[in-house]
């Protein structure tokens, strides 16, 4: 139904989400050039950090079979 109305799925991760946002040109217009840059700038830094990061529930389910 989605389809049919032209709806695209939302992005499934902040990295999707920021990949569509680099290209988008409402956010372009919406912020400019220079924020969009900056906006693009700490949401990736963001990411990263989250990406890095470890999770209770990989611990428990990785780790303890060790």
């Amino acid at each position: 139904e989605r389809e049919m109305l032209g709806i695209s799925r939302m992005p499934v991760s902040l990295n999707e989400a920021l990949e569509l946002a680099k290209n988008s040109e409402l956010m372009l217009s919406l912020l400019g050039e220079r924020m969009l840059d900056r906006y693009i700038s700490k949401k990736t830094e963001e990411y990263d950090r989250y990406r890095r990061t470890i999770s209770q529930w990989e611990l428990d389910n990785y780790l303890a079979k060790y």
